[in-house]
């Protein structure tokens, strides 16, 4: 294929991709899906989400780990063992823990955006109020808005945020990425030097990964 050629396909392609967006057509993750892949094949750079850290980023151990706020395993994990990782591996610098939103439905992926518009500092002590009362707005989206309103963002400033296609695309693409580099299939799962742990993992198990035995 010659230079002209491929040219020509770059910007029949960006324009497809860019009439998507104009048409409104990408509101589901299929479709933001199929822009990942045109943005992957033309080598256009995607937005990544920053990292949200515990720990010492110079640990000698970093475990990413990926979770959905709608997961009652990653809520269990968040009550229940990170409080055990933070004394015995997070406050004494050999463990850094990188938390990796994986949104697996609607109502994550909107808890998500709501919860990244927030400064970065308000990140976990918000993340376990969710979790804390993830029973009583699972499957009542208004109750986690109301919930969100406490934390400051009101229903007109909800409706600007979860409009902007920027902030969901930023959160699903990097889901996709795991997806096909670590081959992620369900929340919990934990990522150690390119290996996969997948399901709640018990806290022998997570300490016998973090001591490499």
């Amino acid at each position: 294929m010659t230079s002209k050629r491929k040219a020509l396909l770059r910007i029949s392609l960006v324009c497809f991709t860019l009439g998507i967006v104009g048409a409104h057509i990408i509101t589901h993750h299929l479709s933001y899906a199929h822009e990942w892949r045109i943005r992957r094949l033309l080598h256009i750079p995607l937005k990544a989400p920053s990292e949200i850290i515990l720990g010492n980023p110079q640990a000698p151990v970093r475990i990413f780990y990926y979770y959905s706020l709608t997961c009652r395993y990653c809520r269990l994990f968040l009550q229940k063992i990170l409080p055990e990782l933070q004394k015995k591996y997070l406050d004494t610098g050999r463990l850094c823990l990188v938390f990796c939103e994986f949104p697996d439905d609607k109502i994550s992926l909107d808890g998500f955006t709501l919860l990244r518009s927030l400064p970065i500092s308000a990140y976990f002590p918000v993340l376990k109020v969710l979790f804390a009362q993830q029973e009583d707005w699972i499957f009542m989206p208004a109750h986690l808005f109301t919930l969100f309103e406490t934390f400051g963002i009101s229903a007109q400033m909800r409706h600007s945020l979860l409009s902007k296609t920027s902030f969901s695309k930023a959160l699903l693409f990097r889901r996709f990425e795991a997806e096909e580099h670590f081959n992620l299939s369900a929340v919990p799962s934990f990522v150690v030097k390119g290996q996969v742990y997948e399901g709640a993992l018990s806290l022998l198990k997570l300490e016998e990964i973090i001591n490499g035995r």
